[in-house]
């Protein structure tokens, strides 16, 4: 293990890092695009390189971010619960993070899965950053 300790940061601190999954849905969705143009506005950084788990772990070596892949009828949701979801939920609630789903704001440990195929989007990073943009999508 190089890194026995791993944490997001906590507030007041805010990230500076994005990783805009599904973004053919900000087509579709303008609280999704008004959310990835507040970013591009406020500076921060894109961190996106098409893959869950990179993005994810950028956000845990750095310390901080937050990675949104939100689902809309047209744009299916691709991350499965039971081998991508859950267990990137729990690494990031261990180190201090959170994970929920983008449509409700359910925090994806809380789903029972029902099938072994189901499918689901996903906000997860830092924690204040996660209801940043739960508020944004839901409101």
């Amino acid at each position: 293990v190089l890194r026995p300790v791993v944490r997001l940061a906590e507030a007041p601190f805010r990230t500076r890092y994005f990783a805009p999954a599904n973004l053919r849905a900000a087509g579709q969705d303008e609280r999704y695009m008004g959310l990835v143009s507040r970013y591009i506005r406020e500076g921060y950084t894109l961190r996106y390189s098409g893959g869950l788990v990179p993005d994810v772990v950028h956000a845990l070596v750095k310390g901080h971010g937050v990675y949104v892949s939100p689902v809309t009828g047209t744009s299916k949701a691709k991350l499965r619960r039971l081998f991508e979801l859950f267990p990137v939920a729990l690494i990031l609630e261990c180190a201090g993070g959170k994970a929920v789903d983008p449509t409700d704001g359910r925090r994806i440990l809380d789903v029972v899965l029902e099938n072994t195929d189901e499918r689901a989007g996903l906000v997860c990073g830092t924690a204040e950053e996660v209801d940043a943009v739960v508020k944004a999508l839901v409101g």
